[in-house]
């Protein structure tokens, strides 16, 4: 509960964006008319009120269309601001992130208390406070990623499956679990681990193309580099968020990376492959937004929640008997 305390206390200041002057004028980007910029916020808003009957499909735009997830369920509370919905959904499903990683913690080897710190290096971060709670979809596509994670290390293929089903519909991001997952397979060698890989692989294309598919009188939509969008991107604001995402999670991954003390549960084949594909991914991720779309924290925000097992071994290092719990690491590797 304190946990779970911290996680709201974190991510409630900026609720609906009700920023602090402070907030506005050191930490929001700005509009061409030099209004506060409120981001991919309205999108996901319109399409809130289209699925209310409220607007027309027209309201609509591309990449946002592809991600009705989360809106859909925005628009069926009984919330009358499509923002309060939005992020009444957002708070709720970080919570429940927060829950899936400690469960996928506990799975991957260790113990309670380990878990309970990697909840509270989740919750207490700068994701969560700056992205968390206002208004976009991303938050969910954490949670379709920590409930893929616990379906991995509980080696539940049907929950992975579902989890990625769900997050076709979120947001493309969610397309990392894939590698994750495959990496998953390699290291533990399931039996017809490549019956699995393909369900999960099909759990995520077929709903991708159908929602294009529905949406084939839109404008279509394409990530393609530019070197407009790179001199977009160097931005001081950006580049810090990016940095402050990735956080005390991606410290804590250089540091295990730099020097085998470091080095405990995550040295586990079963663990640290997996989680070293998603952080490798998130990053990748982050590089291709420089040159192909609009570049933040949010991708880098996917790192770090792989980051956490590897900042846990740092830490168990640092830590007065320098022991972290290995109760559960055959459940990892069967």
């Amino acid at each position: 509960m304190t946990v779970l305390l911290c996680l709201v206390f974190v991510a409630l200041p900026r609720f609906d964006r009700h920023d602090t002057d402070f907030m506005e004028t050191s930490l929001v980007g700005r509009g061409a008319d030099g209004s506060v910029s409120l981001g991919d916020a309205p999108e996901y808003c319109n399409m809130v009120r289209f699925f209310r009957g409220e607007m027309g499909q027209q309201a609509m735009t591309t990449p946002f269309a592809y991600r009705p997830a989360v809106p859909f369920l925005a628009s069926v509370l009984p919330i009358k601001d499509p923002m309060t919905a939005l992020n009444v959904i957002n708070l709720a499903s970080l919570a429940l992130a927060m829950l899936l990683l400690h469960g996928a913690m506990r799975a991957s080897g260790y113990g309670f208390w380990s878990a309970v710190v990697g909840d509270l290096i989740f919750a207490i971060s700068f994701p969560v406070f700056y992205y968390g709670t206002i208004g976009l979809v991303d938050p969910v596509a954490v949670t379709v990623i920590a409930g893929a994670l616990y379906g991995l290390y509980r080696q539940r293929w049907g929950f992975v499956c579902g989890c990625v089903l769900v997050g076709a519909f979120v947001k493309e991001t969610t397309v990392i679990v894939l590698p994750v997952a495959f990496m998953h397979l390699v290291v533990t060698r399931p039996p017809k681990g490549w019956l699995k890989l393909l369900a999960v692989v099909v759990a995520y294309v077929v709903p991708t193309i159908l929602v294009r598919a529905v949406l084939d009188d839109l404008p279509s939509y394409e990530w393609r580099p530019s070197l407009g969008y790179l001199q977009q991107n160097l931005r001081v604001r950006a580049l810090a968020a990016m940095g402050l995402s990735f956080g005390l999670p991606g410290l804590g991954f250089m540091l295990w990376l730099a020097g085998r003390r470091f080095r405990g549960v995550a040295m586990n084949p079963a663990v640290w492959a997996p989680m070293m594909m998603g952080v490798v991914c998130g990053i990748g991720l982050t590089a291709f937004a420089f040159v192909a779309a609009y570049a933040d924290g949010r991708f880098l925000w996917l790192s770090s929640v792989f980051s956490i097992p590897f900042c846990l071994d740092v830490l168990g290092y640092f830590s007065k008997d320098r022991t972290i719990e290995r109760d559960s690491v055959e459940i990892a590797t069967r």
